[in-house]
């Protein structure tokens, strides 16, 4: 992996990175005819079973300034060597694939004396092509989601301690569907709020 960070003035950084990664035990996908699945731990000897590897790449923009920070970063990662396993009339038999993913994280971030609020949203598309698909070009993968949004704040007012995180995720392919056709479920939301007050002093 090579990274770098270049400066601009005292309030801009420019950050970008490129890697190849190679993984020897991956955990597969194990299918029946009716798409329910199971994931196993498999050993990769690039005999029997390839190794997962992929490159990725990234590249971003980061100010900071007076407490408030804001980054922008694209990213790019091809990977190959996937294994899954279909189990047939015949018996299982084992596909590899590939699979590209690219997207823009975006992050802000002010923070006061006693409180810290921050906001990130992923725009991102997965997706994968094996053997056994109904196409040869690449469909979205079960795990593909274009949007998710991430709100938090903690506050502090002496010995009480408050934070609050919001998640939205615009929801998965049906994996029922897949790989024909790609319908996504709906979306994802979470609210979680937390209290604390400190009864002894900081040392406790």
């Amino acid at each position: 992996r090579i990274s770098f960070v270049y400066k601009l003035g005292n309030t801009f950084r420019i950050t970008g990175a490129a890697g190849l990664y190679n993984q020897f035990v991956t955990k597969n996908m194990i299918m029946d005819a009716a798409g329910n699945y199971r994931l196993a731990w498999t050993l990769c000897n690039n005999d029997d079973i390839s190794v997962l590897q992929s490159a990725s790449y990234a590249l971003g923009l980061i100010f900071s300034k007076n407490n408030f920070s804001a980054s922008v970063e694209g990213y790019l990662r091809n990977t190959s060597g996937i294994t899954r396993f279909l189990e047939t009339s015949g018996g299982t038999i084992a596909y590899e694939g590939k699979s590209m993913a690219k997207g823009l994280d975006v992050f802000i971030k002010k923070e006061f004396k006693n409180q810290s609020f921050w906001i990130a949203y992923t725009l991102s598309k997965t997706e994968e092509k094996f053997p056994y698909f109904p196409t040869d070009s690449y469909i979205p993968a079960m795990h593909d989601q274009r949007h998710e949004l991430k709100i938090a704040g903690l506050v502090k007012i002496k010995a009480l301690h408050f934070s609050a995180t919001y998640v939205y995720g615009s929801g998965f392919p049906d994996p029922d569907l897949l790989p024909e056709s790609a319908e996504y479920l709906q979306p994802y939301h979470r609210l979680d709020a937390n209290v604390i007050y400190q009864i002894l002093s900081r040392k406790v």
